[in-house]
């Protein structure tokens, strides 16, 4: 049985939220001891300890735009409603309810791991941007505010969070391509659905204006494969 959701986002002001990471990170200069693939190359990068209420989801993830896709025809939405309103509270909790469905998910229930263990790993951060955006680990996330609101005694520890942050300017190309790298090619726990994965290979055509062929080095897929989940979206 799906929890009830009780946790209610408040987007932190991006000024805020660079400021928090910027003080964190010149008060605390420990890295994460895995490199991270960014921009091409394999980096280590800063990791903090942050409010949970802090992080801001990432609204263009592909592992959740099939769901964002029936909310906005279900809905009556924009096609942009959620790429045009990424730090909008409203377009924040729906995303918050999207992933934490997802994160009870039974071939990688995220949510009840951490309910019976109590506690986040530090050497599994959330990888976030350094205004707030969670590149990686938006699902846990969810689960975490969600367990946090639920008992605040029991869950103590999910009022901090470990974060690795990386520090350098990203385009939006390169947030796909670490997306790609953490969740497509080498995440193993929860593989996309057909339709999220073909959304994704629209997204990026269209939104980023890949190629076929750069699509494919980013996700691991030849050409041809990327071709064929592009035209099965159109059908």
């Amino acid at each position: 049985m799906k929890e009830e959701i009780t946790y209610k986002v408040n987007v932190v002001e991006t000024s805020k939220r660079r400021r928090t990471i910027k003080d964190n990170i010149n008060k605390k200069k420990t890295y994460h001891k895995e490199s991270f693939r960014i921009k091409g190359k394999f980096k280590q990068v800063p990791i903090i300890v942050l409010p949970i209420d802090l992080p801001v989801y990432h609204l263009n993830n592909g592992r959740t735009r099939a769901e964002q896709r029936n909310y906005i025809v279900e809905n009556s939405k924009k096609d942009d409603f959620f790429e045009k309103n990424q730090e909008n509270n409203a377009q924040q909790r729906i995303q918050h309810e999207i992933l934490f469905r997802a994160s009870q998910d039974s071939t990688a229930n995220i949510f009840m791991e951490l309910k019976r263990s109590k506690d986040f790993r530090e050497d599994s951060p959330l990888l976030l941007e350094s205004n707030g955006m969670v590149i990686n680990g938006n699902r846990r996330l969810a689960a975490l505010r969600e367990l946090y609101k639920s008992d605040v005694k029991t869950f103590d520890k999910f009022k901090q969070i470990p974060c690795a942050i990386i520090e350098e300017h990203l385009s939006a190309q390169n947030i796909k391509e670490i997306e790609n790298y953490l969740q497509v090619k080498k995440e193993n726990k929860q593989e996309y659905d057909w339709i999220s994965l073909a959304l994704e290979i629209k997204n990026e055509r269209e939104r980023l204006q890949l190629t076929n062929k750069q699509i494919g080095v980013s996700m691991g897929k030849t050409e041809q494969e990327v071709e064929r989940f592009y035209n099965l979206i159109k059908v």
